[in-house]
């Protein structure tokens, strides 16, 4: 038998900056279950020809993918995964062995160096995006689009919380804003930092 939970509003205390967490809702457990059981579903439904792609770099090769015509470098790896740089640079360092992905000079500066896909990659990010796709329709069954909207906005909500606190490192200073259009100066400038 399923042991349910009902958790109202009365069970939280409304408008204030540190409102009680009842005892059943522990978000960074649950977040961190349903992460390794979204990393078991996937390596058990691991596409074949994906099998050189291992861990961290499957999520790395569909973001590469999904913005093969943007100019991504190391440090977009870094904001968009949350990882520091010395885990950037040794998991792109694998993936570059592996014959995944490149790294190329961009035109305007020869500094910068660009990450992108190699054809060797391309089939492999097919298969893992499938892959991905379909996992996240088993996950989102019997959830309307209301309930979909709802759970994107406490996600972004939790980031943002946890941002705010500034005791994630310099790396996520930036994070919430990272998509927005970038300074090329600005980028020259701490691609050159990063090699001293």
């Amino acid at each position: 038998m399923k042991k349910t939970h009902n958790i109202t509003a009365s069970s939280r205390t409304e408008g204030t900056a540190e409102a009680p967490i009842p005892e059943i809702l522990r978000p960074g457990l649950e977040i961190r279950t349903l992460r390794n059981m979204t990393n078991r579903y996937l390596a058990a439904t691991l596409p074949q020809e994906a099998e050189t792609a291992t861990g961290g770099n499957t999520a790395i090769l569909i973001f590469l993918n999904k913005h093969r015509d943007d100019e991504i470098f190391q440090y977009d790896i870094e904001k968009r995964f949350g990882i520091a740089r010395s885990t950037a640079s040794r998991v792109l360092g694998l993936m570059e062995k592996k014959g995944l992905i490149e790294r190329r000079a961009v035109e305007r500066d020869a500094r910068l160096r660009r990450i992108v896909l190699t054809e060797k990659a391309i089939p492999i990010t097919q298969a893992l995006k499938r892959s991905a796709t379909q996992m996240e329709q088993v996950m989102l069954r019997g959830l309307s689009a209301q309930d979909q909207e709802k759970l994107l906005a406490c996600f972004t909500q939790m980031r943002e919380n946890l941002i705010a606190t500034g005791k994630l490192g310099s790396y996520y200073d930036d994070a919430l804003d990272f998509w927005k259009p970038r300074d090329t100066e600005k980028d020259t400038n701490e691609e050159e930092g990063k090699s001293e």
